[in-house]
């Protein structure tokens, strides 16, 4: 650009002094330094990040004991769920026992009825035999892999698991540690996709009692042992094998106790 090009139009050049003058003052206030504005909003972040934290472990609370009612059959199958009655119990909001009960439908330990709210999903025989059937796809590959990967001390926990299981009397707490020694061999795969699949699986099994009060399937931890014995001993296809045998005898165990064998 040319000098004349700051000439103005009677020849002379333009008063800079005052077209300054002619501004307003707001226009030469003094600049806030990154501080100024940038800390207020650190601190509106963090107290954002904050409250959803407390959020999520409201919502997580009001999840887990809500599970284990349901596990435990203290919420049976078919039970309505109240949400400003669970809000009252738990002492918060509406909020985390909402976002609490989507991830219970997620996990389809729960269904929505439309205008109606919410209700424990029953359990029926076609439910169990779906969810044994995608046990015998998943947890024999993943016994092989845990017999690959299983430690000594690992072993020895393994062991220690089916001893304690062996020693219970048939009871919920006899179940409960059977399907841990499940949970236990996926762990040790150690494919933490795998692991939510077969957790998801084992929490629909762990309602399986509440189809018949007098479901009894019997103890399955001489089966556990044999699969144990074999990932402690690193022989992979063997681990598979009696992992799927269990898992067959299992369900043919479910059918006769159900009179649907």
């Amino acid at each position: 650009m040319t000098a004349d090009a700051y000439i103005d139009g009677a020849g002379k050049p333009p008063d800079r002094g005052a077209s300054a003058r002619a501004r307003p003052d707001s226009l030469f206030l003094p600049l806030r330094s990154s501080a100024d504005t940038v800390g207020p909003m650190l601190e509106h972040g963090g107290h954002q990040a904050q409250h959803r934290h407390e959020r999520r472990s409201l919502t997580e609370k009001v999840h887990v004991a809500l599970k284990q009612d349901i596990l435990s059959g203290r919420l049976g199958p078919d039970q309505p769920i109240v949400e400003s009655a669970l809000a009252q119990r738990f002492r918060v909001s509406k909020t985390p026992v909402r976002e609490a009960l989507r991830q219970l439908v997620h996990e389809g330990l729960v269904m929505v009825l439309p205008r109606k709210g919410y209700i424990v999903r029953p359990v029926g025989l076609a439910d169990v035999m779906e969810v044994l059937a995608l046990r015998r796809i998943v947890e024999p590959p993943l016994a092989a892999e845990a017999a690959r990967r299983c430690t000594p001390e690992e072993a020895e926990g393994l062991h220690d698991l089916v001893a304690r299981e062996a020693a219970l009397r048939p009871s919920l707490d006899e179940l409960r540690t059977s399907l841990e020694v499940h949970a236990r061999i996926a762990a040790l795969a150690g494919n933490r996709r795998a692991v939510a699949v077969v957790d998801s699986l084992l929490d629909e099994t762990a309602r399986v009692p509440w189809l018949s009060p007098r479901l009894r399937l019997g103890s399955s931890a001489e089966e556990h042992a044999r699969i144990v014995e074999a990932i402690a001993a690193g022989e992979a296809d063997e681990a598979a094998r009696h992992m799927a045998a269990h898992l067959d005898d299992t369900r043919a165990r479910t059918l006769v106790a159900l009179g649907a064998g």
